[in-house]
């Protein structure tokens, strides 16, 4: 038996039971088919796919045939692209709302969920069929009249609807962070306290700290910030004791932070820098190292306390 099909085994166990527990949490839910949803259940079917041909695949008979062919690419994208692009699309529609205050246009979120359903199965379910015909992946060309031109034409095809449904996304969150109907503090109607603050949160989202009663505090009758004497008043903003790291012996306060961008400016320079090695730039790379340390430094500056007078 190949690693390949040692690893399919091996994880195919761990992952049927996270499909189970997905599956589960839905049916005792009351799932609505928002744009969000949509993509998550999209997530749950393409992993599901990429599963059973994984497993398929680590039969030893299976394994010495498909082994190298396009069925292999097939499984891998099923498994990495299906699992990574749908769920972040999904967390991208229902959580941008809070991050800017503005919904998302949900009937251009769904014409972009189906193009991007449509096309991401038209480009990679067709490679199950290629792998069996025999099409050899790491190949960049092939010969006409080998019976594998069709199923790359409608794979061409494919790719171009998945992009037009990822740039749809794109745009519908450009034009509505802009322009879309104000979120509110909880357009959803979750039940969870982050949804009980304002769209987009401030940098301290709550001045009492909330106590909860319940599995669903924001659905039961306790009002979770209830505090007549302030005994729980974050009256110094949320900060926390920093002490020596072997006795514990308190050295002084340490604040949070604000909201910063360079966190963000600081991954792009780190991707920046990945992206270089990978292409064997090694000159270039200097360029992200000098701006990585900058915006740390940057990052890491300390800043002046305002004073009251």
């Amino acid at each position: 038996m190949s690693y390949f099909s040692a690893a399919s085994m091996m994880i195919s166990i761990f992952s049927t039971i996270q499909v189970y527990a997905w599956i589960a949490t839905l049916w005792k839910g009351k799932p609505v088919l928002t744009t969000s949803m949509c993509f998550a259940l999209a997530f749950i079917a393409m992993f599901i796919i990429g599963g059973l041909n994984g497993t398929i695949t680590a039969l030893i008979p299976f394994d010495w045939q498909l082994n190298d062919s396009y069925w292999i690419v097939a499984h891998i994208h099923y498994v990495l692209v299906g699992a990574n692009l749908f769920p972040v699309l999904a967390g991208f529609y229902y959580w941008l709302p809070k991050m800017t205050g503005r919904m998302m246009n949900e009937r251009v979120g769904m014409i972009s969920f189906w193009l991007t359903l449509i096309g991401f199965n038209a480009t990679f379910f067709p490679m199950h069929f290629l792998g069996l015909m025999g099409m050899p992946r790491r190949i960049y060309t092939y010969g006409g009249g080998m019976g594998w031109d069709d199923w790359n034409l409608a794979m061409t095809v494919g790719a171009f609807l998945l992009g037009a449904g990822i740039v749809l996304s794109v745009i519908n969150f450009l034009v509505s962070a802009r322009y879309g109907r104000p979120a509110g503090p909880n357009p959803w109607n979750a039940d969870t306290l982050e949804w009980s603050m304002p769209s987009p949160p401030p940098p301290y989202g709550s001045i009492h700290i909330p106590t909860v009663q319940s599995r669903h505090p924001l659905w039961d009758e306790h009002d979770e910030e209830y505090d007549p004497e302030d005994a729980r008043v974050l009256d110094r903003e949320r900060m926390t004791l920093s002490t020596t790291w072997l006795d514990a012996q308190p050295i002084g306060l340490a604040k949070m932070p604000e909201d910063s961008i360079w966190p963000l400016v600081l991954s792009l320079a780190i991707g920046a820098l990945a992206a270089l090695v990978l292409v064997k730039s090694m000159w270039w790379t200097l360029a992200p190292i000098i701006a990585g340390l900058a915006v740390m430094a940057m990052w890491l500056w300390p800043k002046e306390e305002k004073r009251a007078s």
